[in-house]
């Protein structure tokens, strides 16, 4: 994973602590994280936070890669298999093979849903609202505040956020096609319909 500012560069592998190095002309390590016991498999980076998951299911928080303030967000049975932060940096978001997913506000308790499958991708808006594709190409959509999600048959791969002025979800599709749709899509059948004009 990368510094959105491009300053240093984190990678991790099968022993467990996240290493930090500089991406000056003069690459240097720059500190070493305590990770995963085993087995580092998802890294994400928003602003002045890291966050990595493994095997151990321990998803792990650090602020401005200072070792001393690790701190456990929250933990998924068999392993984590996806992390993601919303754009602005105060939600983080986490998936295991366990089929939760867990929404975490930094600072705040976190709370999860169990979906049918394993999850193959997640991406999260910066009000909560959390969407995912599973490994069954199901589409889930976890609203902010909401206790359940929806959960469509909508041969979804994968899914990002896409940030700016009109906010939208990006879908890559079992069909080879990219759908695009609004973030404020009141409906679930709203959506649908986005997805099939596309």
């Amino acid at each position: 994973a990368f510094d959105p500012r491009g300053g240093w560069l984190a990678a991790a592998g099968k022993d467990g602590p996240v290493r930090i190095w500089s991406l000056a002309a003069a690459p240097a390590q720059l500190a070493t994280l305590d990770g995963p016991t085993n087995n580092t498999r998802v890294i994400a980076v928003a602003g002045d936070h890291l966050a990595a998951g493994g095997d151990d299911g321990d998803v792990r928080l650090w602020t401005r890669l200072d070792p001393a303030s690790r701190i456990a967000v929250t933990r998924h049975a068999g392993g984590v298999t996806a992390l993601a932060f919303d754009p602005t940096g105060r939600w983080l978001v986490s998936t295991g093979r366990d089929h939760h997913i867990s929404r975490s506000p930094l600072g705040g308790a976190p709370s999860s849903i169990t979906v049918p499958d394993a999850v193959a991708s997640l991406a999260i808006a910066p009000d909560g609202t959390v969407l995912a594709a599973t490994q069954q190409h199901e589409l889930v959509r976890w609203p902010a505040g909401a206790a359940a999600p929806i959960i469509t048959d909508d041969g979804v791969l994968g899914v990002v956020y896409v940030p700016g002025p009109s906010p939208h979800w990006a879908a890559a599709l079992a069909d080879g096609a990219v759908a695009l749709w609004r973030v404020d899509a009141p409906s679930i059948a709203s959506l649908r319909a986005s997805l099939a004009r596309r």
